[in-house]
């Protein structure tokens, strides 16, 4: 059988053709299984003494999270990047006896704000005033509300704007990145419950404490913290946490549990 050069030719292009196809494939699916991951660990570009209103406020709440040097300069000094951490886990010889899990969730509860379930959308870092920290302003919506903010109503489907210390920024080229052990960065497209603290100046939110924030996945519970005094918790489910949040706030704490100075 003879085959022309003409049908060769085609049939190499063909190859050709599909093997560039498989390519670009592979990569637009590359991009589609990294783009959340490349998105969680982008820096947010900053520029020195500029920021909202908002940032202003809420700078003011990490004020002496830094040990007074400014990032940006150690990062000049070294010629790249600078990372610090705050806060040391505690050992786990130092645990000490703690409520059972009801009776903790409802400590959280009496003492929080709100109590909502929330999916996070967006988040924003910034240098702190004194240019010796970072911290984040997430964007959450809200899903459900298990306590209601009565300075402030909330309801599902609306944004809500969270801050917490640490994060990463990038400020003249340099790469900038504060971490506090007591909160871990939150994920976007995870889902949450969070027990917060307002901020009545901004209206916006605070988390209660380093054991107030949890991702909610498969019906269980993770807190988002580093420490290591209640490791119980992460064996709980997502609905007991649910059902007794929405417990405390049907019946009532008998005092007012949040802090609004």
């Amino acid at each position: 059988m003879r085959i022309d050069k003409k049908t060769v030719g085609l049939a190499i292009l063909l190859v050709v053709g599909i093997l560039e196809l498989t390519l670009l494939t592979g990569i637009s699916n590359q991009h589609k299984r990294t783009g959340g991951l490349q998105k969680q660990d982008d820096p947010t570009s900053v520029q020195e003494g500029r920021m909202t209103d908002k940032q202003r406020e809420h700078s003011k709440l990490y004020k002496g999270f830094g040990d007074g040097k400014k990032l940006k300069d150690i990062a000049v000094q070294i010629s790249g990047g600078v990372k610090v951490k705050r806060n040391t886990p505690l050992p786990r010889g130092e645990t000490v006896p703690s409520p059972n899990f009801s009776e903790f969730l409802k400590g959280l509860a009496c003492s929080a704000d709100a109590v909502v379930i929330a999916v996070l959308k967006d988040k924003s870092s910034q240098l702190t005033e004194d240019g010796d920290f970072v911290f984040t302003d997430y964007e959450l919506t809200i899903e459900d509300v298990l306590k209601d903010n009565e300075f402030a109503h909330l309801v599902p489907n609306i944004s809500l704007t969270l801050t917490q210390p640490g994060g990463k920024v990038r400020l003249e080229g340099y790469i900038i990145e504060a971490d506090d052990a007591s909160f871990k960065p939150l994920v976007i497209g995870e889902r949450y419950a969070l027990f917060l603290k307002f901020i009545p100046s901004t209206g916006t939110y605070a988390s209660l404490n380093s054991a107030s924030t949890y991702e909610l996945r498969d019906n269980k519970i993770k807190v988002q913290s580093e420490e290591a005094f209640r490791p119980d918790l992460n064996k709980e489910k997502a609905s007991a946490l649910i059902e007794i949040v929405r417990s405390v706030a049907d019946v009532g704490c008998g005092s007012k549990g949040g802090n609004h100075d």
